[in-house]
């Protein structure tokens, strides 16, 4: 059985079609502790590169998923780097 507090987390990041507009539930997420905390870290990974799950992982300080993000952001670095470029033209 989980928890009111991983319930909260899992509507606002995973259900909640308005979470973009009204915020994600950042407070409940970081107040998650031991097999919750980890279990919402490993549903936030596995939804990578979904923007809330970045937002998540990064309020957990995933140490999982560091690696990831790291290529996302330089792919990403790159993308604009090129658009701005002309596209490599």
């Amino acid at each position: 059985m989980t928890s009111e507090l991983f319930e909260r987390f899992r509507v606002s990041f995973f259900e909640d079609a308005d979470s973009a507009r009204q915020g994600l539930d950042l407070e409940v997420l970081a107040q998650l502790v031991g097999e919750e905390r980890a279990d919402a870290e490993d549903m936030l990974f596995q939804r990578l590169p979904d923007a809330r799950s970045v937002i998540g992982l990064g309020v957990l300080r995933s140490q999982k998923a560091e690696a990831e993000l790291q290529v996302l952001f330089e792919a990403e670095r790159q993308m604009q780097h090129a658009s701005r470029d002309g596209g490599g033209r």
